[in-house]
């Protein structure tokens, strides 16, 4: 877990996070939570199928 590989991995998942934050959080601040909802909709679904 070490290796250069999982560091660049998590540092590509930290970016992609703070894209998905700085996208929602002014649409749930504005009381539109439709793309939350279906991102989490999304989610579950893709849980479900494993």
């Amino acid at each position: 877990m070490h290796s250069k590989a999982w560091q660049a991995l998590d540092k590509v998942v930290t970016k992609a996070r703070n894209a998905v934050k700085v996208t929602l959080i002014p649409l749930v601040t504005a009381g539109k939570r439709g793309p939350l909802d279906r991102l989490k909709q999304a989610i579950q679904q893709r849980e479900a199928r494993k």
